[in-house]
């Protein structure tokens, strides 16, 4: 399968898998007493989900995000685990943008061109504004509202992983 069907075979097995995950995820991490095993159980379910993307190729991505809100939809699970991952929360931000950056390529953002300056101009500018607006007509005294606006910003990370995902897979190349 080439070109569009190759794409939505990857998105819609990505969001299937993902889905089946997450709900064995939610069912088998109501079952686990200890923290540990929970989390052990919930890494190990990723690192599977993953090689089995990779070995249907489909969309990792997806399937793992799929696969987080499944498993979320079930407030005992999610609590759990919001819990667990809290103390270890900025370690994986870590490992998440130290992996993210040894694939950046700086030489790759000079062919950028007008169209995608105008588009990360444009963005940033309607998030700041948009934010701004929201901000003004909820309550300005709450705590950190202020900072809405600016919170808006590095919210891209799916988009350009998924960019990549499918630049690198050829999905995306031009015919």
């Amino acid at each position: 399968i080439t070109g569009w069907g190759s794409a939505v075979q990857s998105v819609a097995g990505g969001a299937c898998i993902g889905a089946m995950a997450g709900a064995l995820l939610a069912a088998v991490g109501r079952k686990f007493e200890r923290d540990a095993d929970l989390l052990l159980f919930a890494f190990g379910l990723l690192l599977v989900l993953q090689g089995v993307c990779r070995t249907l190729h489909v969309s990792a991505m997806l399937a793992t995000l799929v696969s987080g809100t499944v498993a979320a939809s079930v407030p005992a699970v999610r609590h759990r685990i919001f819990d667990i991952l809290r103390p270890i929360s900025g370690l994986l931000y870590a490992v998440l943008f130290v992996l993210a950056g040894a694939r950046l390529h700086l030489d790759m953002l000079m062919n950028i061109g007008w169209l995608g300056v105008a588009y990360l101009t444009g963005r940033t500018l309607g998030k700041l504004i948009g934010g701004h607006l929201a901000v003004r007509r909820c309550e300005p005294d709450v705590a950190g509202m202020r900072y809405i606006p600016l919170a808006l910003l590095p919210h891209a990370g799916v988009a350009l992983g998924l960019t990549m995902v499918y630049s690198a897979s050829g999905i995306l190349a031009r015919e």
